[in-house]
């Protein structure tokens, strides 16, 4: 994909201008009643947890489990936990493996479980077990442990088993007694009572000294700072609670606000694309290990040091899907009241996701009025895909190259329709009393999603859709403009340009409309949103120098680089490597085609000729650009290498003007100035 400004072409923008002037998760209840409909309301058991003690150690959760159960349907949405603090936990089911209901949570880990119940149909005949969780070791006494080596100070005459002097004669060799034994025989000895050693007993223990402590012993533990708020991502304490985290690098900042607290994330994957989960920006005592597990919550890797504190895990998807982390704190006696951590998910993707699109849209007058063409890399097979009396402009090509969205006046106002690659199957995809404008297709393989700005509602929004035009979904709510939409390749965010603080600035926002970012706040103007293909960085314009150049930030936003030369340049594009942008410039009085290696601080000048080359595009292999140029005195397409290193190819050769090529990244809004003069938005 690739956003483009307008640059002022006389012949164009007059033609242009012309033209336009007319202008909640499914709750227990529900799977439960599932469960009973199965097997009927009165093929139903209660059944307890059995093994409540002799369960393996592990500090950080409760787990429980019910075996051969006989499909997911049939286990308990939830189970009842009774703890020995008088608490009482509903545990919801957390996932469902080979026969086996899980159920596990993080909470009451200081405490023991009592009891563990639940309900299932009458013929389940598993087993209803404790597999693991915190094991509680023998507490040292404290103070006020009785060790009862104490003698009472009353006496008493009662014969114990212990060496307790009596005035009772036994048969023992008791020091109150002396015993006389007749020579020659060996008959049992018999007492005879001494009175003059009648034992008074003045020592007598009421108990057998022991070393048992008494019940008020306590365990010792590290105090906990008791107002530490929860990070704003609670409760998040199960992969049932995880939340959602982008791949873009952008870093959420979290906080163990109890010894116990166990912070869960999720993301989407890509199947072949690799991603890097790290922790950073430790303090207050956390030192983080992090879990890595599948869409089926099998564990699949774990680190606990990343030549720090910090926790690294780096790993290519092995499947598409949804992907978990558990991050916990290696020691929590060591937490402090203030403390916390940052993560983030980044994803690196590999091009060639999707087969490289060998042919290119552009616009044209060429029948008399702005229609969207094609033509391949060739210059051969020219297509016409629409026919309307009205101005068609902005295509988007979804990724895969099967829809061309774009935008038309042909009712009156502006809406946003769509095609096939053949110019097929025309869907009008907006219809309201506002106008609809510059649509950008989401990054993934297979048709999906389109992100396009509106003033349905009385100013321009950023607003999003799926392919067919359902479920359009406003994502911005400001009385300023917010303009110029694009999504980022793991497709939780939109950025985009918003003057509501006097000025233009870029904003990210993701698709629930409710995480809003501002990326820039310089007093220059920043438009022109980019991401790169791999969601590391965005690519920006802005006249902080007074002129407009081309920078580059990272995608959470920071520190901007500034990556074109002199004089105004325009146009910026990534190409689809993320190694090089392509823009214009009009440095040397003429406009050309620059690329700059944005890694390496260079540039390259790709053409030089006294007439207008602008509005560059990429080819799929991050070598070739094709632009429109002036050079024959009419606007039509040429195909240059970067490097010089093979000719310059003319595509397109009509009278006519032939112009705005939309290549790699699949969209084109270099025209929208124009319309935006008229529409009072740009």
């Amino acid at each position: 994909m690739a956003k483009r400004s307008y640059t002022h072409i006389v012949g164009i923008g007059l033609l242009i201008l012309a033209l336009l002037l007319p202008l909640g998760i499914a709750n227990a209840p529900q799977v439960a009643e599932a469960s009973v409909i199965a097997f009927g309301v009165s093929d139903t058991k209660v059944i307890s947890a059995k093994a409540l003690t002799g369960y393996e150690c592990d500090d950080t959760e409760w787990h429980f489990v019910i075996t051969q159960v006989a499909d997911e349907a049939s286990a308990p949405a939830s189970i009842e936990v009774r703890w020995a603090d008088g608490s009482v936990e509903i545990v919801p089911l957390w996932k469902f493996t080979g026969g086996t209901a899980h159920y596990a949570t993080t909470l009451h880990l200081n405490s023991q479980v009592v009891s563990a119940t639940t309900t299932i149909y009458a013929s389940w005949s598993g087993q209803f077990n404790l597999s693991h969780g915190p094991c509680f070791r023998t507490a040292t006494p404290t103070a006020t442990a009785t060790a009862t080596n104490t003698p009472t100070a009353t006496p008493t005459a009662t014969a114990t088993a212990t060496n307790t002097p009596t005035a009772t004669p036994t048969a023992t060799n008791s020091p109150t007694a002396t015993p006389t034994k007749p020579v020659g025989t060996n008959p049992a000895p018999t007492p005879t009572f001494t009175p003059t050693r009648t034992a008074t007993a003045t020592r007598t223990p009421t108990r057998t000294p022991t070393r048992t402590a008494t019940a008020t012993a306590t365990p010792t533990a590290t105090p906990w700072c008791p107002v530490t708020p929860p990070d704003a991502y609670e409760v998040d304490n199960t992969a049932a609670q995880a939340k959602a985290i982008g791949v873009d690098g952008s870093p959420q900042s979290r906080n163990f606000h109890l010894q116990s607290d166990v912070d869960w994330i999720r993301f989407n994957a890509v199947a072949g694309n690799e991603y890097v989960i790290e922790t950073f920006g430790l303090f207050g005592g956390v030192d983080t290990v992090i879990a890595l597990y599948g869409p089926d919550l099998t564990l699949l890797a774990t680190n606990d040091n990343a030549g720090g504190k910090e926790s690294k895990i780096e790993f290519t998807a092995p499947a598409t899907g949804v992907y978990y982390v558990k991050v916990y704190t290696k020691n929590v006696q060591l937490l402090e009241c203030a403390n916390g951590y940052q993560v983030r998910v980044t994803q690196y993707a590999p091009q060639g996701l999707c087969a490289c699109v060998d042919w290119i849209v552009f616009l044209s007058t060429r029948d008399g009025n702005w229609e969207l063409y094609r033509v391949d890399t060739t210059g051969k097979n020219v297509i016409r895909l629409t026919n309307d009396p009205g101005v068609d402009m902005a295509p988007a090509r979804s990724a895969d190259g099967s829809w061309i969205a774009f935008q038309s006046n042909r009712d009156g106002v502006w809406n946003i329709y769509r095609v096939d690659a053949f110019g097929q199957g025309l869907l009008q995809l907006t219809a309201n009393a506002g106008n609809n404008t510059d649509p950008v297709w989401t990054w993934d393989c297979g048709s999906s999603q389109i992100a396009f700005q509106s003033d349905r509602d009385g100013n321009w929004e950023i607003y999003i859709m799926d392919e067919n035009g359902n479920g359009q979904t406003r994502l911005t709510n400001h009385p300023a403009a917010d303009e110029d939409p694009f999504w980022s390749p793991d497709g939780f965010h939109v950025v985009f340009q918003s003057n509501r603080n006097g000025n233009w600035d870029l904003y990210r926002v993701d698709i629930t409309g409710t995480e809003l970012v501002q990326l820039t706040s310089e007093r220059s103007d920043e438009v022109d949103p980019v991401y790169s293909p791999d969601g590391r960085y965005i690519a920006f314009r802005s006249n902080r120098e007074g002129q407009w150049n081309v920078y580059v930030m990272p995608a959470e936003g920071g520190s901007a680089v500034k990556v074109s030369g002199a004089g105004n340049n325009l146009n910026a594009v990534w190409s689809p490597d993320s190694r090089y942008l392509a823009y214009q410039s009009d440095r040397n009085g003429q406009t050309d085609i620059y690329v700059a290696e944005v890694a390496a601080g260079t540039e390259i000048r790709v053409t030089d000729h006294p007439a207008a080359d602008q509005a560059p595009a990429w080819d799929c292999n991050s070598r070739r650009v094709v632009f429109q140029s002036k050079r024959d005195e009419n606007w039509n397409l040429y195909l240059a290498d970067i490097f010089g290193k093979s000719p310059l190819v003319q595509l397109t050769n009509h009278p006519r003007i032939d112009a705005y090529p939309m290549w790699n990244p699949g969209e084109e809004d270099a025209s929208l100035a124009g319309l935006g003069v008229l529409l009072g938005n740009r």
